[in-house]
């Protein structure tokens, strides 16, 4: 401060001496007096700004730690909204994934009640009437697709069971009557060899005939008609020893009976 006292003292003593003599001469003190106060002013104002640049840094400071604080909220969203998406992504594939099994599964259900159903009337007739109301359940659409394939697993359950045992069989079937050879239905006792070949007899023994599956469906043959597919002579005491020996296999004995060996298998069920 001492130096700047100085160097105003000689600037204002340039000054003077620059003035013409008859010009009123300044004051040296009030001029000091001034240009002090200006420095101080100027030291408060220094002052001052020090002390809001140091509040300025500490909310600078502030919002930047708030800015990161929101960064990270931001971005911690963001990982949750992908891992979010990707969930979804993942449950959307999935999904279709399935519909597409299902549609798959439906076809193939469709595949099999169809190609069944063709194969209906070449079945023994038991098998084709136990087969004729399951088969219409199993058509319709709108039953649940495990309920369908229950379904289908069960014709082809009683399929095998049919063809792998000797099954007696009661009913009503068509045969020729012997005065006029019109049809009548008549009550007469079936034995079935698997589902291809079967015989048939009345209970006094005056109708008989043989029976296989074929390709157009399952045919009998009666009466003295069947020696045009047997090639030999068929005798309803043979069929009925033959029923005998299904019903009492403990007392079974020997029994033939004539069958069309070129005869085709029943299917490939």
């Amino acid at each position: 401060m001492y130096k700047v006292f100085v160097a105003a003292a000689l600037g204002i003593g340039w000054v003077l001496a620059c003035v013409p003599l008859q010009a009123e001469q300044p004051n040296p003190n009030a001029l000091v007096e001034q240009w002090l106060s200006l420095e101080i002013q100027r030291g408060k104002l220094r002052s001052s700004w020090e002390e809001r640049k140091i509040i300025l840094d500490q909310q600078i400071r502030l919002l930047e730690e708030e800015a990161a604080t929101l960064r990270q909220v931001i971005d911690s969203h963001k990982s949750s909204t992908t891992d979010a998406e990707s969930e979804r992504s993942d449950v959307l594939a999935q999904q279709n994934a399935l519909e597409q099994r299902q549609d798959s599964l439906e076809k193939s259900i469709n595949v099999a009640v169809h190609r069944l159903s063709a194969e209906r009337p070449r079945l023994p007739p038991p098998l084709q009437t136990s087969w004729e109301m399951k088969l219409k359940r199993l058509s319709d659409d709108s039953m649940a697709l495990s309920d369908r394939l229950d379904g289908i697993l069960t014709l082809l359950t009683e399929f095998h069971e049919f063809e792998q045992r000797l099954a007696i069989h009661s009913g009503n079937i068509e045969v020729p009557r012997q005065n006029d050879r019109k049809k009548t239905r008549l009550m007469v006792t079936q034995v079935y060899l698997g589902a291809s070949l079967g015989w048939y007899v009345s209970a006094d023994g005056s109708h008989y005939g043989y029976g296989e599956s074929r390709p157009g469906g399952w045919r009998w043959w009666h009466n003295e008609a069947t020696q045009n597919v047997l090639n030999d002579t068929l005798d309803s005491n043979e069929i009925t020893a033959l029923i005998q020996v299904a019903k009492n296999p403990d007392k079974a004995t020997l029994t033939s009976l004539p069958l069309a060996i070129e005869s085709p298998p029943s299917g490939s069920l």
